[in-house]
């Protein structure tokens, strides 16, 4: 498969950004195919381009991700949640908390409490991901 642009992937698995805001949200459809019958080729290369709109801040990336879930994709997210934005931190606890079977609660605490001081969104976010957790020292 030729290499490709992130933003050129993005837009022929997903929809462009019109059709993502207008039309109902972005089209999951492609990953769900991948993880049933595509093939390993094909799916590497689709953890490849998401992890790497990941790293370009794209939170996107994740609905895909989600649908290629495997452990490969959760031990890539646990190494990228330190260089994440606020949005890409918040994402990533999310889909940790969602999909990972024994989350690693003391480390994703650890990333949300700077989140709090935040006066805007991703404070409230983080409250939100931490009220989630078990109680205790983070």
């Amino acid at each position: 498969m030729a290499q490709e642009s992130y933003q050129t992937f993005r837009e022929r698995t997903f929809g462009d950004d019109m059709f993502i805001v207008h039309d109902g949200g972005p089209n999951i459809t492609p990953f769900t195919l991948w993880n049933k019958s595509g093939s390993e080729a094909e799916k590497t290369y689709a953890r490849t381009m998401l992890m790497r709109g990941l790293a370009e801040g794209d939170t996107m990336a994740l609905l895909g991700l989600a649908e290629l879930r495997n452990n490969d994709v959760l031990n890539a997210l646990k190494a990228a949640l330190p260089h994440g934005n606020a949005d890409v931190t918040l994402e990533i606890v999310r889909f940790l908390l969602d999909h990972d079977a024994k989350p690693d609660y003391a480390t994703l605490k650890m990333h949300l409490l700077p989140l709090l001081d935040h006066p805007h969104t991703p404070g409230v976010n983080a409250r939100n991901l931490l009220s989630r957790m078990p109680a205790g020292k983070p």
